[in-house]
């Protein structure tokens, strides 16, 4: 038992050290209420100390997700996108969880799909309005009116862009956060799920 705690002790390194004390301290407990001594046996009751790791690290990521979720302004991309990470992790970890994990997997890689066409029409936009200007600052000592016309069309294009990029932005948060709550509900079915099967036994 407590060569099966101390791995899952180095695998949770990324929890705070509170957190941390916590989740082993009810393990330990676990085990020994369960009467299970030998590493075999708690493999068998709880899975490998990486799986029980991943999905220790999910819930509390979720459990931070959910304090913060009051405070909107303290809530960034970067959590959710800590938070989408842990819970594929936890899901590729438990192998009945593979058709949720590739449905995660799907819609994770949708939005990165959307997020990249958003980035290719925002350098098109760019690249296009550069090459209006550029166009008609040539073209300008030839003929004034179709010169000044590319410039204007140009600086559109460009205006366009400038006033796209925090749509983008914002539509990318959007995206994230979504995604994010999708991998919760996903989770928490699974989990509940799962809970209901051990309970059958």
């Amino acid at each position: 038992m407590e060569n099966y705690l101390t791995e899952l002790d180095q695998l949770l390194n990324q929890l705070q050290h509170s957190d941390k004390e916590e989740a082993l301290n009810f393990y330990r407990e676990y085990l020994m209420d369960a009467d299970l001594i030998t590493y075999e046996t708690c493999v068998g009751e709880l899975g490998t100390p990486k799986q029980l790791s991943r999905k220790i690290l999910a819930d509390y990521s979720i459990k931070a997700d959910e304090k913060s979720a009051d405070d909107t302004n303290n809530k960034n991309s970067r959590s959710n996108i800590k938070l989408i990470w842990w819970i594929t992790l936890a899901l590729l970890a438990s192998p009945l969880a593979l058709p949720v994990f590739i449905i995660l997997v799907t819609l994770v890689a949708v939005c990165f799909a959307l997020v990249a066409a958003l980035i290719a029409i925002i350098i098109a936009l760019g690249l296009t309005g550069m090459l209006a200007v550029i166009s008609g600052i040539g073209v300008l000592l030839q003929s004034t009116w179709t010169g000044l016309y590319y410039i204007g069309c140009g600086l559109t294009i460009l205006g366009i862009m400038v006033a796209g990029i925090p749509a983008g932005v914002a539509l990318l948060r959007w995206l994230i956060n979504k995604t994010a709550k999708f991998s919760k509900l996903i989770y928490r079915r699974f989990i509940d799920k799962n809970h209901v099967h051990q309970e059958d036994r």
